[in-house]
């Protein structure tokens, strides 16, 4: 199927087996949306439906695109569903079921007292946290080790704790719309290319440069210790000062606390550009990847920071992304 051509899009959910993860019992649904984000959950969803839960559920969502006669079938979300909300407009009745992603669980539970993730650790540990969640868990290869040990704090999750290596050793998260987890490196290479051979985007969108957030302050904590420094030439430009902070510091080996300070406030004051836009849907393409762009208006390699798809005809996906 070519994505970047129109298609007529149906939808509907199933109840997913939390042992087998696969589906069961289908049922309709009227429409939503799926959000995805860089936040700690990654992504969440809003579904409409006659029907009310009486309590937690398993679901998954599906959509079965048409084109020209040719049919695909692709799974959406996959999640934790609650339906706490029930409108009524005189006889008629409908529910909004509150969706979760499957790393819910994982912010559910706190870590004991003590806990840590040892230096020379990796994939092991990574896979000692996800055991909390029934969701497949897919590592690949050659994860690298932890430099540094890693101390959980007060009021330390699963999850917390699982986004705190990943950024220690610079790899992601990704949930497929089967609600498989995958941990993976972080994205090199673009997963997409928007331009007139392949233009998928609708002509209105906006951009925007992010300068106003540039801090010109730093301070870095770690445990006892704090560092601060400052750009005094910029805050002599700009007649004021503006703070950032980062607790529980992942140094560089050999690196002290001042020099990260240092680098973290250098790569703080990078000037970003952002854009958002509406596109048509395309699968296996998601927050943390990168898109190049080939216009007149908005060229480069950008990363995709977050998605909206709309349950509707289209699947049109609002998304922004930053460079």
């Amino acid at each position: 199927m070519d994505w970047s051509k129109g298609l007529e899009a149906r939808y509907y959910a199933s109840f997913v087996d939390r042992v087998t993860w696969r589906d069961k019992d289908r049922l309709e649904i009227k429409g939503g949306t799926v959000s995805r984000s860089t936040s700690e959950l990654k992504e969440s969803a809003d579904i409409q439906t006659d029907i009310k839960l009486e309590e937690e559920k398993w679901i998954r969502v599906w959509m079965d695109a048409e084109q020209n006669g040719e049919l695909t079938h692709t799974a959406i979300f996959t999640g934790l569903a609650t339906s706490p909300k029930t409108d009524n407009n005189g006889r008629i009745m409908s529910n909004t079921w509150e969706c979760y992603s499957v790393l819910k669980p994982l912010s559910d539970i706190l870590l004991e007292r003590g806990w840590y993730a040892p230096a020379g650790s990796g994939s092991s540990v990574v896979r000692e946290l996800l055991y909390a969640t029934p969701a497949p868990a897919i590592i690949e290869s050659n994860m690298p080790v932890l430099q540094d040990h890693i101390i959980a704090e007060a009021g330390e999750t699963y999850l917390s704790m699982l986004n705190k290596i990943l950024l220690a050793i610079n790899w992601r998260i990704k949930i497929s719309g089967k609600g498989e987890i995958y941990i993976c490196p972080l994205a090199t290479e673009p997963s997409a290319l928007f331009g007139l051979d392949n233009d998928c985007i609708e002509p209105v969108f906006t951009k925007e440069n992010d300068w106003y957030q540039s801090p010109n302050v730093f301070r870095a904590v770690m445990n006892a210790d704090s560092v601060i420094v400052k750009d005094e030439e910029d805050i002599a430009k700009r007649g004021r000062e503006i703070w950032a902070e980062e607790q529980s510091c992942n140094l560089n080996v050999g690196e002290t606390l001042y020099e990260y300070a240092r680098r973290r406030l250098k790569q703080s004051q990078r000037v970003s550009k952002k854009a958002s836009y509406t596109r048509r849907y395309i699968p296996d393409l998601y927050v943390t990847d990168y898109v190049k762009f080939n216009y007149d208006q908005l060229d480069g390699v950008y990363v995709i920071t977050s998605q909206k798809i709309n349950l509707g005809y289209g699947a049109d996906t609002t998304e922004e992304v930053r460079q």
